[in-house]
């Protein structure tokens, strides 16, 4: 891959040089990827790359032209290739004063800042954080000159754009995207702004809106709506009710009709501040109003309702893990806001000076800021970026208001000794700002009168000046009391941190995670919440415990719980050998029984202690440092391999597995050099284990382990199963190549399956957790409800993990009665020979299927395709330009007609839509569907294609299978899983000229 990167940079434009994410797109691999793959060639950023280019052409323009002005210099750029601004060509020419003056040219680090100090483009991470507002008409304390965010253009129109610091330099990209947003005619593009915490992700809302009134793109009065979806993300009906409304009777609260702020925001901006809190249901609800400009209130079944509304939404988290693909979709402008450190310094200041000059207006004296406390305010690293800036800003100047007053000195100075944590650690570090600043070294002074905070809220100015007054207040009430002054400064400090939502010294802020949505339905309330303090006490001494531990413990102990009430609770844990082995935990485990038991006032066994011992061991070991992994390569004759791989990684949520594709015309030295190749790239160290569709495919692998030196394992007769089975043992920590090896290949080595007529051994599923009782019997309920038809005579048995001898003997005991089909739950038993299926997997839709087609396979009943699929359900190539929607439409209607499905399946497929492609990639075969509540009998409905449509991102479909199944269906997804591997059948159902040649192709 080094070899691509360089061939791409090489053959870059040295004028424009491709940005770290514009080689992650050519290269399809992650933008850290391409940092990693950089240093590695020691190939330098795009802003180094495009210094060597600009300032040997801008030295040379210099000279041979003196006399162009700033703007001229830039056209003459920008005709030559370049794409910079004015506020950059100014830059440049200081640096060019300076090197004259003996300073090397670029010292200033001009360019350090990307597209931060003018560049136009995304260059570095294209960033920049509007925060507040630039003071209007403010100016250099000590030049007189416009700061970078006020570097305003001769003849252009100012638009309040022109009030945000960085609009010109370090926000230029943003802003630009945000106007487009705005203007895009007819009515705007619907927007998501992503950033971390204090960015200014709500502030650069505020200015759309404020800048589509000022173009008149909004009527004068149009709404602006706000709604933070985090204040109702812990009851999603409630969130959803406040966003869409609701009808009287819609549930039991619901006395009277009420509008919902959708409808607050016809004919403006609805903004949605933490987005991905937005449950499903809600995001789904929204798409649909984002699509049709339609909706409904909860509980209405009249006509939707119709609104205009423009939505900006905000979120701190990856949109790409926390957001609907299909509400993503509808969203076509994403901003990216970038952290406070990723500004220019200059900009910084410039942010600094505004905060300080609003403080200083509200408690109308002089502020003196000395000079260490600038530098470490313009250094120190700021995780909350500007909101952060600000608070700490506040605090400073809080703290020195109440020394002012203590000591009724008329001046508020605040000293470097008033620095505490981050900013007391970054105190002297002014070498890192250097003369880059005005007034560098200089202690900083801001006047009531030239602390302009124009742009800011009445709001701002009012919280701010009622803190001052509290200050005031609480002196004169405390210094009226017999109190000494320290204690009087002491409750003042106190009070600040009340009103300013600070924690008191040595008081930690509380974070707050969300459990599983299937544990808030099972368990007590109080359990899940004490469960989640106790891990919290388990997160100190061990601070890497993965998340997921809460809800296996929380339902492990509502069965401990439960068994205790019934006077059925057992002690089965080898208490002594658990603590022996493993003492840390053991006495974190104590800890967590005694506190549990507290706050529930139940008393928790003493033996528990040893169970969560366990789950502590268990939940560590899973997320430590794995430098070397088995990787698993599956080399098939056609796509087959291919497929299996994405399926498998996709489910494992790993990417272990690699698929080779062999052609059926491929020579076996070509498919060896192939694999030779992939071997030595994706070898981590621990070997490779190759699965083959055919045995002679297996001499491959010891020609690459000849030729390679790596060690390979090869076996034969691959399915998706195997390779399910592959990677989870692979990825295993103290796994090795051949106890993988043997295993698959034990598994693989049983007798055939018993005769299907009832002689043999009858088949059964095993539940494990740690003690069989809690997730173990939860996990069979939900096989026997979900999985499991009442025809299907498959056994479940419950298996407790702690004691392992007795473990092996009831997993034999059952081996010899029954046929062990699969084992699932919370830890794998390693168990030759049978597959394990995780317990969070179990609850996916891929593993649910995944189970129904094992158990399918092992009834082997005789199934054909036609049996639910008729002439009617088939729409045979229908005009050019329909869209996957009109074909979702036309499919289900045909299903309703034939009486295959009720009112709602339709909405259910659009549902499923939203959670993610039901596109087959390689196949370029779309599987729709819905939720089974709304079938009545099984159906498939076909719809042929003339001419391929976009299915979702980057796939597309000219075949599509709509299915209508419900629980007993599981023989047909499984005959339908053979059709899409027998590549000659699709292709000659592609080729079908009538809907009765498809029928033909589907009998098989």
């Amino acid at each position: 891959m080094v070899e691509k990167l360089v061939e791409l940079i090489e053959g870059e434009n040295p004028r424009r040089p491709f940005t770290d994410e514009e080689l992650a797109g050519r290269m399809k691999v992650h933008r850290e990827r391409i940092m990693e793959l950089r240093m590695q060639a020691g190939i330098p950023d795009s802003r180094e790359r495009l210094r060597r280019a600009l300032i040997p052409e801008f030295r040379q323009l210099s000279a041979a032209r003196p006399g162009l002005s700033e703007r001229a210099m830039t056209a003459a750029l920008n005709q030559m290739g370049y794409e910079v601004s004015r506020y950059l060509v100014k830059r440049l020419r200081e640096e060019l004063s300076r090197e004259r003056s003996g300073e090397a040219f670029g010292s200033g680090d001009t360019l350090g800042g990307g597209d931060t100090l003018g560049i136009r483009g995304p260059f570095g991470s294209g960033d920049a954080p509007v925060s507040e507002a630039a003071p209007s008409g403010a100016k250099s304390p000590e030049r007189g000159k416009s700061t970078p965010g006020r570097s305003a253009r001769e003849g252009d129109e100012e638009d309040v754009f022109c009030g945000v610091i960085g609009f010109d330099g370090g926000l230029k990209n943003q802003i630009n995207q945000a106007k487009a947003a705005v203007l895009y005619p007819p009515s705007g593009l619907n927007t998501l702004i992503i950033g971390a915490s204090g960015s200014g992700k709500t502030f650069l809302a505020e200015t759309m809106y404020r800048f589509a009134l000022q173009k008149k793109v909004l009527e004068a009065g149009a709404p602006f709506v706000v709604f933070n979806c985090a204040d109702y993300a812990e009851n999603p009906q409630l969130l959803i009710s406040q966003l869409f409304g609701y009808v009287k009777g819609a549930f039991s609260e619901a006395k009277e009709n009420k509008r919902g702020l959708v409808e607050e925001a016809d004919g403006g901006i609805l903004f949605l501040d933490e987005v991905h809190r937005l449950p499903n249901e809600g995001q789904e609800l929204l798409f649909y109003l984002l699509d049709k400009g339609e909706f409904r209130r909860l509980g209405d079944s009249g006509p939707p309702r119709r609104v205009k509304v423009r939505v900006i939404a905000a979120t701190t988290e990856n949109p790409e893990s926390s957001l609907l693909l299909t509400f993503r979709r509808r969203i076509p402008m994403i901003i990216s806001m970038p952290c406070l450190k990723e500004r220019p310094i200059e900009e910084r200041y410039v942010i600094i000076r505004t905060f300080l000059g609003r403080e200083a207006r509200q408690i109308r004296r002089q502020l003196v800021v000395e000079w260490p406390v600038v530098a470490a305010l313009l250094t120190y690293p700021c995780s909350g970026n500007v909101g952060q800036l600000r608070s700490d800003i506040q605090v400073l100047c809080a703290e020195a208001f109440l020394a002012s007053v203590s000591m009724g000195r008329p001046k508020v100075r605040i000293k470097a000794e008033q620095l505490k944590g981050a900013l007391e650690d970054s105190c002297g570090s002014s070498g890192a700002v250097s003369a880059r600043i005005p007034g560098f070294g200089r202690d900083l002074t801001i006047t009531p009168e030239g602390g302009s905070d124009e742009g800011t809220e009445a709001a701002d100015c009012a919280e701010a000046e009622s803190l001052y007054q509290l200050i005031e207040t609480a002196f004169e009430e405390l210094g009226g009391r017999e109190l000494g002054q320290e204690e009087v400064l002491e409750q003042v400090q106190s009070r600040i941190n009340r009103y300013l939502n600070l924690p008191e010294p040595g008081q930690d802020c509380p974070s707050k995670t969300s459990l599983e949505t299937f544990v808030e339905n099972m368990v007590d309330r109080r359990l899940v919440e004490a469960t989640r303090r106790g891990i919290d006490l388990a997160k100190r001494e061990f601070p890497r415990l993965q998340d997921d531990l809460y809800s296996l413990l929380a339902i492990h102990l509502e069965a401990v719980l439960n068994n205790l009430k019934a006077g059925s609770y057992s002690a089965s844990a080898d208490t002594a050998r658990i603590r022996r082995e493993n003492s840390r935990e053991y006495q974190v485990a104590l800890a967590m029984v005694a506190q549990i038991s507290k706050e529930l006032d139940a008393a928790i066994p003493v033996e528990e202690a040893a169970r969560i011992t366990v789950y502590l061991k268990t939940f560590r070991s899973r997320i430590q440092s794995r430098p070397k992994r088995i990787r698993v390569i599956i080399l098939t004759h056609g796509q087959v391999g291919v497929s299996m791989a994405e399926v498998v990684n996709a489910v494992m949520d790993m990417d272990l597995a690699v698929g080779v594709a062999m052609g059926l015309t491929e020579s076996y030295q070509v498919a060896l050099n192939r694999v030779i190749e992939l071997a030595g790239v994706v070898d981590e160290g621990k070997g490779i284990l190759l699965l083959v569709d055919m045995g002679s495919l297996t001499e491959i692998g010891d020609a690459v382990m000849e030729k390679t030196g790596i060690p390979v394992r090869s076996i034969a007769r691959v399915d998706t199963l195997m390779a399910l089975d592959a990677v989870r043992r692979a990825s295993l920590e103290d796994a090795s190549l051949d106890e993988v090896a043997q295993a698959i290949r034990w598994s693989q080595g049983f007798p055939a399956e018993p005769a299907r007529t009832g002689e043999g051994l009858k088949p059964a599923l095993i539940t494990v957790c740690l003690t069989g009782e809690g997730n173990a019997r939860r996990l069979k309920g939900y096989l026997e409800s979900s999985v499991l038809n009442a025809s299907d005579d498959i056994a479940i048995f419950e298996i407790g993990l702690l004691n392992a001898q007795r473990q092996r003997e009831e997993i034999d005991r059952i081996r010899r009665e029954y046929h062990i089909l699969a084992i699932t739950g919370t830890m794998d038993p390693e168990v030759p020979g049978i597959p394990f299926y995780p317990m969070g997997y179990v609850f996916s839709s891929q593993g649910l299927l995944a189970l129904m087609g094992l158990i399918s396979e092992y009834q082997g009943q005789k199934t054909s395709l036609i049996d639910v699929v008729r002439p009617e359900l088939i729409l045979f190539e229908p005009e050019p330009t329909i869209t996957k929607n009109e074909i979702i439409d036309g499919l289900c209607a045909s299903m309703e007609t034939a009486g295959a499905v009720t009112d709602g399946f339709l909405l259910s497929v659009y549902k499923r839509e939203m959670m993610g492609s039901t596109c087959m990639t390689q196949e370029k075969i779309a599987v729709p569907h819905g939720d089974s509540a709304f079938v009545t009998k099984p159906a498939i409905a076909v719809a042929k294609l003339a001419k391929p449509v976009v299915w979702s991102e980057d796939n597309v479909a000219d075949l599509v299978f709509l299915f209508a199944f419900d629980n007993s269906c599981r023989k047909y997804a499984e005959k339908f899983s053979q059709l899409t591997e027998e590549k000659q059948r699709i292709s000659n159902i592609r080729g079908a000229r009538s809907k009765e040649e498809i029928l033909k192709y589907l009998n098989f």
